[in-house]
């Protein structure tokens, strides 16, 4: 079958969508299925952001987030880890941006059990995430993207706890 991000470009168009990623190892895999995914889908634009420099972010990726007008055909993948949401306020500010204008269409956590069972950076991140991104971007009785969490294996009690941690239910 497809990929995610391929199923995802088929039935997205004019929009920002925020792919978080915990490990870089999946981020090169997603990015290379992208790539593919040009041809098939049209304009799509992809960037790694924790691979991608502070400078070239603030001059051209945050600019092409904001100025993406509604009208387009264009898909932009920001793939990063939850760690670079958390620690670059200019970033979170342009989603947040997007998310007013209604330009951030999708919020896709991938391999969500690893936030829950594993890695407490991942966890501390998440919950700061809780406070200035999820809590405004999900907030209850007000227009929201929509919100894809991901994973191969997760059980009922790791799927509230991770709703716990994110505040999205």
């Amino acid at each position: 079958g497809k990929s995610l991000i391929l199923q995802l470009a088929s039935i997205m168009v004019a929009r920002n969508i925020l792919v978080i990623i915990p490990l870089l190892a999946l981020t090169a895999n997603q990015l290379e299925k992208i790539k593919q995914a040009m041809q098939d889908y049209g304009c799509v634009d992809v960037t790694h952001l924790d691979e991608t420099e502070e400078d070239v972010v603030l001059s051209t990726v945050i600019p092409r987030m904001l100025s993406l007008p509604s009208t387009t055909t264009t898909t932009n993948f920001l793939l990063c880890s939850p760690q670079y949401i958390a620690d670059n306020s200019s970033f979170r500010d342009a989603l947040l941006h997007c998310h007013r204008r209604r330009t951030l269409r999708l919020v896709a956590i991938d391999e969500i059990h690893l936030y829950t069972m594993h890695g407490q950076s991942f966890r501390e991140s998440i919950r700061y995430l809780n406070e200035c991104f999820f809590s405004i971007v999900f907030r209850q009785g007000t227009w929201h993207p929509l919100f894809l969490a991901m994973t191969a294996t997760m059980t009922l009690s790791l799927v509230q706890q991770f709703s716990t941690l994110t505040g999205v239910d």
